[in-house]
This record gives C-alpha cells, structure tokens and sequence, in this order.
C-alpha cells in the first residue's frame, strides 16, 4: 500500500502464514519468511513488488527465519535450525552457497545488516530461561561481540540498518540503546 493507507493490494498467495518482510536494496522486491502455522518448518521466498508467483530461495526441512538483504543486495542474513540450534547464516541473493556465520552457543534470531555491510547485529536467547542478549559479528564471522550481556533482563530486537557501526553503544533512555 502507500504510505497514506491508499491501494492496498495482496502480493502473495502461498498456503500457512507470512511473515518478517524485507525490501530489497533496489526497492523492487521483497523477501520474507512462509510456513506452516506452527513454525516448526519455514522458508524463505522472494516476490517482486509487480506481482507475479513467490520465488523460493531456501525451502527445506529446516526452520529458515527472518531474511534480511545486505546493503549492496547479494547476500542474504537469516537465521535457522540447519546444524540443531537456531543460528545466523547467509546465502548469495539467490539461494546459493549457504554458509554459518555465527552459533553463539544460544538461539540466534533476527540479523540486521549495518549500513556498510560489514557486521551483523542478531538477537540471542535461551529459552525458557531469561537470558537475552543482542550481539554484533562482522559478515566474516569474526568478533563476536555481546553488546547487552543482560542475565535475567529482557533485550529486544536489533535493528542493525540504522544504528550499528563500529560495535559501541551509548544508553539514549530507559531500556534503549543506540549503537553508535
């Protein structure tokens, strides 16, 4: 739809739910996520903003979660169960050449590109327990860094595209940082 509310129309048609939807760097696509309601088994598709059939990228026996495109648009950061664990993972734009970045030892959800393309800022947990922390690794797999470090708190989601550079952070307010 447009951004004051006006023609709203369906792009996908797929059987089960939708959801954790991306623009590509170009604005001509998306990617996202679809699979069975109860998550267990999920893949990722990419559709064109000019309609047409979903296109699957990863679709397997795995949990593959939460797409996000590279700034320059030929790499994919996801998040799936593929080695036991959730952890991040990226694949050329396509589908092709799947590769672990990171197993912090926890469940890794949600990579979030930097604006440069250099890091990855993702969300880990171990549930049921309370432990959640946000992290930055460079796209290499190198440096890992736990930015939060917060045992029994609860930290959200990242949001690497606009607030992750260089892995500091600075406290902005109550509960939220700023990654600076």
């Amino acid at each position: 739809m447009n951004a004051d509310g006006s023609d709203l129309r369906r792009l996908t048609d797929l059987p089960g739910a939708e959801w954790n939807a991306h623009w590509s760097p170009d604005g001509t696509s998306l990617i996202f996520t679809a699979g069975d309601i109860g998550f267990e088994k999920a893949g990722i598709y990419r559709i064109g903003l000019d309609g047409g059939e979903s296109q699957p990228l990863l679709v397997d026996d795995f949990n593959n979660d939460a797409p996000d495109w590279s700034p320059d648009g030929t790499q994919i950061a996801f998040s799936s169960n593929r080695d036991g664990d959730q952890d991040i993972f990226m694949m050329n734009a396509e589908g092709s050449d799947i590769r672990k970045v990171v197993d912090t030892g926890l469940n890794d959800y949600f990579p979030d590109w930097s604006p440069d393309g250099s890091q990855i800022a993702f969300f880990a947990a171990d549930w049921p327990s309370v432990r959640q922390d946000i992290y930055t690794v460079n796209a290499d797999g190198s440096s890992l860094l736990n930015l939060t470090n917060t045992r029994g708190l609860w930290t959200r989601i990242p949001s690497g595209r606009r607030t992750v550079a260089k892995s500091s952070f600075k406290p902005t307010g109550t509960g939220i940082l700023r990654f600076t």
